[in-house]
């Protein structure tokens, strides 16, 4: 659980990335957006993984760590800022949870979510200060590597509908205070940079949206008015059954309800989907 802490303690350091609001270096076309849903540390058994040296001149025989955790779910808040912020800068829309909904975090809606699964990481660096019992509070220069497999995520398809591999670097010229951390997470960073350029992401990111074609988007179409719904009487259920609805898709069908007189009606996300084609019965 070390790397937990190094994060865990030095969070900052996941919004040291450059800034969100500069131009992009390679902008395209985004339609959809994208959401950092998971990160997961799954290096082998007993494989070392944090080697540092003590001192200035940084001598002395390495004290290293080798992972024995297995595979385990990383705290996501330092890595949601430099994901944001590498897909932001190549043309990207990344979500944040709690960005625009303070009081629900999880209510951040997303057309994909992204997951990283981190397969190898090396950190070594020099500890000049604050000893190699608590490198976490210690200030480290070094370097970093990291190598990540990426799922890409459709909830409304619910699948994978990409995968990649990448790899990146980092590196601490000076010693900065939780140099870990920030090795951990650069690292990251330049593996997102490496992701935004791979031709499967942005094939995803780029490609029409599901449910745009023949569709209203939240937000565009009319408010849906009941009128007298809240007033209205006491109906016998035989009159009551008149209102529900078989719903056919190209794939399947489904039941409804009429909930107006002008012809809406609610029913399930899973029996329409993303099926322009149906009709009511």
């Amino acid at each position: 659980m070390a790397l937990a802490c190094f994060l865990i303690c030095e969070p900052t350091f996941a919004q040291t990335a450059q800034d969100p609001s500069a131009e992009p270096d390679n902008p395209v076309a985004a339609q959809n957006s994208v959401k950092l849903a998971g990160v997961l540390m799954a290096l082998p058994t007993g494989a070392p993984w944090l080697s540092l040296r003590l001192g200035v001149i940084c001598v002395g025989s390495p004290d290293v760590q080798t992972w024995t955790a297995g595979r385990v779910a990383q705290k996501l808040s330092p890595y949601f800022g430099p994901f944001k912020t590498e897909l932001e800068r190549a043309g990207y829309k990344a979500i944040t949870p709690g960005e625009d909904n303070l009081f629900d975090p999880d209510a951040a809606s997303s057309d994909y979510e992204a997951a990283a699964v981190i397969i190898d990481a090396q950190i070594e660096g020099c500890v000049s200060e604050g000893g190699l019992f608590r490198p976490d509070r210690g200030n480290i220069r070094g370097d970093g590597s990291m190598k990540i497999d990426w799922q890409l995520y459709s909830r409304l398809r619910k699948q994978v509908v990409a995968r990649a591999s990448t790899s990146g670097t980092a590196k601490l010229d000076k010693s900065v205070p939780g140099g870990v951390a920030r090795l951990i997470t650069e690292a990251f960073a330049s593996n997102v940079r490496e992701l935004a350029a791979k031709a499967e992401f942005r094939a995803v990111m780029s490609a029409p949206k599901a449910l745009t074609n023949g569709f209203m988007l939240a937000g565009q179409q009319s408010k849906i008015l009941l009128a007298g719904s809240m007033k209205a009487p006491t109906r016998h259920i035989d009159d009551a059954v008149g209102s529900v609805v078989m719903l056919l898709t190209g794939t399947g069908s489904g039941s409804g309800v009429l909930v107006s007189e002008d012809g809406y009606i609610l029913t399930n996300a899973h029996v329409v989907g993303d099926d322009k084609g149906r009709d009511a019965c």
